[in-house]
């Protein structure tokens, strides 16, 4: 367990490459810093997860090429205990329901097509992270419903260290949105000039901030 003075280990130094097709379609190494990282995890702590309390159980549902375990390993950092899916279990409907019920699980994250399952087998997790494609307005609705779980929207591209922006799923008369800023994060929406476009005109997301990889 080095410290930070034996190894000169700075924030500013790499925490991990991790390949992307991203918005070019063409796979690119992403370099994402020790700053990015603990910005995220920072993010999460006080938002999302600001209730879990540190004997909370958090499953690693996703493989370690997808940027979202990232998300789910800083959890070791507030002291929550990270359980490794299997990826024959995550494959398996059935078999996922049963493991996050005998592994005790409080929160994870998840892709929408994963939801389904969830939803029918009423687990009692306290709170799911659902990223990595949209959310369909049926789909939103029955999520804000559920009384015994927090579902939460996120959003981010992997240049931005996983989430950018975030949002709890509520009944609140909006349909499916992807939410405010992470902590430390700015969002702009520009025209092909790379202006402000006036409010409700379409333009392209840009992201800036803590999280914005090298």
């Amino acid at each position: 367990n080095p410290t930070r003075s034996e190894v000169d280990l700075l924030p500013t130094h790499l925490a991990y490459v991790i390949y992307t097709s991203g918005s070019t379609g063409l796979p690119k190494g992403v370099m994402v810093e020790h700053r990015n990282v603990l910005n995220l995890w920072g993010a999460l702590a006080t938002t999302a997860l600001h209730s879990c309390p540190s004997s909370s159980r958090v499953a690693l549902n996703a493989a370690l090429s997808f940027d979202a375990s990232v998300q789910v390993i800083v959890q070791l950092l507030s002291g929550h205990t990270v359980v490794v899916v299997p990826s024959e279990i995550r494959i398996n409907a059935l078999a996922m329901g049963a493991f996050l019920h005998e592994q005790r699980i409080d929160v994870m994250d998840c892709t929408p097509v994963q939801l389904d399952i969830l939803l029918e087998k009423q687990l009692l997790l306290r709170h799911v992270l659902v990223g990595g494609e949209a959310i369909s307005s049926d789909k939103w609705d029955a999520l804000a419903a559920s009384t015994t779980t927090q579902f939460y929207n996120v959003y981010g591209p992997t240049e931005c260290t996983v989430n950018a922006t975030l949002t709890p799923i509520s009944a609140n008369g909006r349909g499916p949105h992807i939410g405010r800023p992470i902590a430390n994060t700015q969002i702009y929406v520009l025209d092909p000039h790379g202006q402000p476009v006036p409010v409700g005109v379409a333009g392209e997301l840009y992201i800036g901030g803590a999280g914005v990889a090298r």
